[in-house]
This record gives C-alpha cells, sequence and structure tokens, in this order.
C-alpha cells in the first residue's frame, strides 16, 4: 500500500468540502452589497471553486473508483455521506 494515498483520498475530500462551504456562502444575493468589480471578482473565484471541486471529484473516482456523494444535509457523527460510484453520481444529478 502506498503511504501518502490515504492522504491524499483525505485530503481530496476536505478541499472539496471547503469548495463547497465558498460555494454556499457565495450566492448572488449574498454577495448583492459589494461593487460591481468585487462581485466580478468573487464570481471568478466561485467558477475556480465549481472546477477544483469537479477536479477533486474525478481524481477520487480515477484513484480510488467511489467519492461520497455530499448533499446539502448537514454532516454530522450519525449523518456521513454515502459513497457512490461514478454511475451513481450520474444518476443523482441528473
Amino acid at each position: 500500500m502506498i503511504l501518502g494515498l490515504p492522504n491524499m483520498y483525505y485530503r481530496c475530500y476536505y478541499s472539496i468540502s471547503l469548495c463547497n462551504e465558498f460555494l454556499k456562502h457565495c450566492t448572488d444575493n449574498a454577495i448583492s452589497g459589494f461593487t460591481e468589480a468585487q462581485q466580478n471578482a468573487i464570481k471568478t473565484y466561485r467558477a475556480e471553486a465549481r472546477f477544483l471541486r469537479a477536479l477533486l471529484i474525478s481524481m477520487q473516482w480515477t484513484y480510488f473508483m467511489i467519492s461520497p456523494m455530499q448533499t446539502k444535509t448537514p454532516l454530522g457523527p450519525l449523518n456521513c455521506p454515502k459513497m457512490a460510484s461514478l454511475r451513481n453520481f450520474w444518476v443523482h444529478r441528473n
């Protein structure tokens, strides 16, 4: 077993959570109080966070063939995200 592989899995999972949290707090309504230039910058960051999240999820599927299916349900010790294969993920999204 490669020693860094579990660390890579958890780092991807943690980074996906950070992207989700950022996206949750930068909706159009939330950034309406900023100047137009700041709103444009935040929208650029939002697009980058979506790309990074997609990249990290694809890395999890590439290396581990499975990825947690995160939804808008709050996480907790009794409410962990379910694991999803690539096929189950796209069935759920469409």
